[in-house]
């Protein structure tokens, strides 16, 4: 279930919650926490017990903590890492680790350790260096705003450049649906590796899917590859109804070799999660391109640099997740029809992902004819 209040603070539910921040107005350690506590919000949604939406709903307690603490440092790192003290102590006190009776008694609880945060004025020594390590990665080096001319502003952000005012974190809510596009590098690397029909294709998708999130997470917006990665994960979840990518990915092989049997007869039906990709990868070629625009603005030389780095549109489309890859069937058909005589069909027809199925069972209906 996921989870409507944090402390008093109320959480959109339906949408990507930002509490009423834009793209242009966040800081890039606020995008890493919203990321977050989104990605907590779709985990808890597919909680198989109290307990582990408990854990779930403890982390967005942190998370929150977090957020209140950059609220309270401003540009200020020294307080921001002051504040990160007084929140690893909370932790050594298992103030993260409560199982509560009710999510009114947490959000109290919540509301209280905000109101410690902001009087604290002293923080005890603590050996809790793995939250130490993950503050400083996550909230202490990004407390800046991502300026789309490649600078960065401690105080404000420059709004020049930045395209269209949002509402919302529109291009965080965009990488989240996106998410089932990159599976491949969600997932354990050995697993997208086994079982599929051609390794190095695969490696190649691996490697193209990855230099798209690594663009992503810098190409001057307010994402950064953490919270991309954490929009990509919570997309999964949310598109696929799994807890993981790779019980994700596990599903599609399985849809794959279903679906590659049927086609042996000419028959084929989209599955599930093919859908979804294809959504997916829609709407990422849509947020690439909306990018590359709103950038197109900034005439210096690092934007120039990163636009010749973009993603081709063409490729993150070649390289999504696709039935072939796991499946012997369908990639022997398309070797069939790589190797067609006849292309006549290829004319009226594109060839799309699974589409040269379709595109397949033309050429193969209209020989038929022909004998």
């Amino acid at each position: 279930m996921k989870r409507g209040l944090l402390g008093n603070t109320q959480v959109d539910t339906a949408n990507y919650w930002t509490d009423g921040k834009g793209s242009q107005s966040l800081k890039c350690n606020e995008t890493n926490l919203y990321a977050l506590i989104d990605l907590c919000q779709e985990s808890a949604e597919l909680a198989k017990n109290a307990s582990e939406r408990q854990m779930q709903y403890s982390l967005m307690d942190k998370y929150f903590l977090c957020l209140k603490a950059i609220e309270l440092a401003g540009a200020d790192d020294n307080l921001l890492k002051f504040y990160g003290q007084v929140i690893a102590n909370m932790d050594d006190n298992g103030s993260f680790n409560i199982i509560f009776a009710s999510l009114d008694e947490e959000n109290i609880f919540v509301d209280n350790l905000v109101s410690q945060l902001a009087a604290a004025d002293y923080a005890e020594e603590t050996l809790n260096e793995e939250f130490l390590d993950w503050y400083k990665e996550v909230v202490l080096d990004y407390n800046y705003y991502q300026n789309a001319d490649g600078t960065r502003t401690k105080t404000a952000p420059k709004l020049s450049g930045l395209g269209a005012t949002y509402t919302d974190d529109y291009y965080s809510k965009k990488a989240k649906e996106s998410g089932m596009a990159l599976l491949y590098i969600a997932c354990d690397k050995n697993k997208v590796l086994d079982g599929c029909t051609d390794r190095n294709e695969m490696m190649n998708k691996l490697l193209y899917q990855g230099q798209t999130w690594n663009w992503l997470g810098n190409c001057g917006t307010n994402m950064t590859k953490i919270s991309v990665m954490a929009n990509i994960q919570a997309g999964i979840k949310a598109d696929s109804g799994k807890e993981t990518a790779d019980e994700t990915l596990r599903a599609f092989k399985e849809e794959s070799e279903a679906q590659g049997k049927q086609t042996k007869g000419l028959g084929f039906d989209p599955g599930t999660l093919a859908i979804v990709i294809i959504t997916a990868v829609t709407v990422i070629v849509t947020l690439i391109t909306s990018i590359i625009k709103m950038r197109e603005a900034e005439a210096t030389a690092r934007v120039a640099e990163q636009l010749a780095n973009a993603p081709n549109t063409d490729l993150v489309e070649q390289y999504s997740p696709q039935y072939q890859d796991y499946s012997d069937y369908v990639a022997e058909m398309q070797r069939m029809l790589d190797d067609a005589d006849d292309m006549s069909a290829l004319d009226i027809l594109p060839i799309v992902g699974m589409g040269a199925i379709a595109v397949l069972a033309l050429i193969l209906a209209k020989r038929k004819d022909k004998s």
